[in-house]
């Protein structure tokens, strides 16, 4: 292998070669890589560089990936570092001085597809690809808003520079955490602003995460042909962090989302999340960014999970979140949502069995 020169290989000559992570967009010549801590992993025999051909599929937006290898964890300060700004199509290096050997090899998108989609073409490297790393031990999905995304959690709630994709970082958010402690593969699925019935956005109801979970990326294409087919990943626990937003854009009025409104309609979420994970743990966590005015949102999500648990529901249960409100915007900090993760993983560990 010394004397080998780097082939690259198109994503049809990788097909078999990889195994992706989250939700992504198949194409034949390019595969979208869209949400928070989505991504791929592959196995080589392989030394020095390995670069990728990734453009932004949305200019002039622009997303933000990591490399990883063999199973390496980087604090924030290597992650600042190492981080690669995607903001024109080129052959980035994803990892450089790999020594002679046989490597694992990530790349994790640590930004949201709301503000940046991203598609990979191919890579090269000097090497032999070998067959694909094996899937994690757990599935866990992740369904939320800017908490789930890590929104923000690179700088303090004094700071005015709040360029989202500069200061947002996935891996260190709870979801990523959680990932790694329990060596899961998750898809997460997170819309800053978006909530149960509706954001910020205008209109309002437009803004509803439930409308856009059955598309593979709804920022692509919210047609038939972009539906997710849930049956091919079945999660063995969902963790829903939503009604921060539902409860932040109507806490001032709350005749814009009515109580019971949002408390059938968070029933009805359920329900169908039932339907299209009909084994899984779900854990409606909540608390990060607080609970509502007079914890109203905390106390409707707690309503809403009886009418569930009186159904024959069981489960289906309410965690409460440290609260941190200390980074940007008034979002958690990197440690806020490592305080998240350890009450997170404290209760999966009751689910996740061996």
């Amino acid at each position: 292998m010394s004397n080998e020169t780097a082939c690259f290989y198109t994503v049809s000559e990788l097909e078999g070669k990889l195994r992706y992570d989250g939700r992504v967009t198949h194409r034949p010549d390019r595969v979208g890589i869209d949400w928070t801590n989505s991504g791929f992993a592959l196995r080589a025999r392989c030394r020095g560089e390995v670069k990728v051909r990734l453009e932004p599929a949305d200019l002039p937006n622009y997303s933000y990936v990591i490399g990883l290898l063999d199973g390496e964890t980087l604090t924030v300060e290597q992650l600042k570092t190492r981080r690669i700004r995607v903001d024109h199509a080129d052959d980035y290096v994803l990892l450089s001085d790999i020594p002679e050997g046989e490597h694992e090899i990530r790349l994790v998108k640590i930004t949201e597809a709301q503000v940046g989609l991203m598609d990979f073409r191919g890579l090269s490297l000097c090497g032999e690809l070998l067959a694909p790393p094996a899937a994690g031990k757990w599935k866990i999905g992740f369904i939320g808003d800017s908490l789930t995304g890590g929104l923000h959690n690179l700088c303090r709630v004094t700071d005015v520079n709040l360029i989202a994709q500069d200061n947002e970082d996935g891996y260190h958010a709870y979801d990523g955490f959680t990932a790694r402690h329990f060596d899961a593969d998750i898809h997460v699925v997170s819309l800053s602003g978006w909530g149960v019935v509706c954001g910020w956005g205008k209109p309002r109801r437009d803004y509803s995460v439930p409308r856009a979970l059955p598309y593979t990326s709804i920022y692509r294409d919210d047609s038939e042909n972009g539906r997710w087919d849930f049956s091919r990943w079945q999660p063995d626990a969902v963790v829903i962090n939503l009604g921060s937003n539902d409860s932040s854009s109507t806490d001032d009025d709350p005749s814009i989302l009515s109580d019971e409104e949002f408390r059938d309609k968070t029933a009805e979420f359920l329900r169908r999340l039932r339907g299209w994970y009909p084994h899984a743990r779900f854990i409606w966590a909540l608390g990060m960014a607080g609970l509502g005015k007079d914890d109203r949102i905390g106390r409707l999500v707690q309503e809403a999970i009886a009418l569930l648990k009186a159904e024959g529901e069981e489960k289906l249960s309410f965690l409460l979140l440290p609260r941190n409100q200390e980074g940007g915007g008034q979002h958690p900090t990197v440690e806020g949502h490592e305080a998240a993760a350890a009450v997170l993983c404290a209760e999966l560990e009751q689910w996740l069995k061996d």
